[in-house]
């Protein structure tokens, strides 16, 4: 499956065992836009959880590829600055 983002805050991606395929930037974010994806089945609880990964929207190239198991779930989160534009894809 796959996920699209261009929002600023966190969007809960897939619940449940899987894995984070890869990340496209469809569009690069501005002034320090992030975006951060992890381990978790609830927006609620990625204070607490695994981050998968850490990208850099101002300056990343795409696509990411990561092929990372996760045991909970997947759920992304854009923050910082003026925000790009992205898809998340998973199994």
């Amino acid at each position: 499956g796959s996920t699209h983002i261009a929002a600023i805050g966190p969007v809960l991606c897939k619940v449940g065992m899987g894995q984070l395929v890869s990340v496209t930037v469809n569009r690069k974010g501005l002034n320090g836009n992030t975006l951060t994806l992890y381990d978790s089945a609830t927006i609620a609880g990625i204070g607490q959880a695994k981050v998968l990964a850490l990208i850099d929207l101002v300056n990343a190239t795409t696509p990411l590829i990561y092929h990372i198991i996760c045991a909970n779930g997947i759920v992304a989160d854009l923050e910082n600055g003026t925000p790009g534009d992205v898809t998340v894809a998973w199994d």
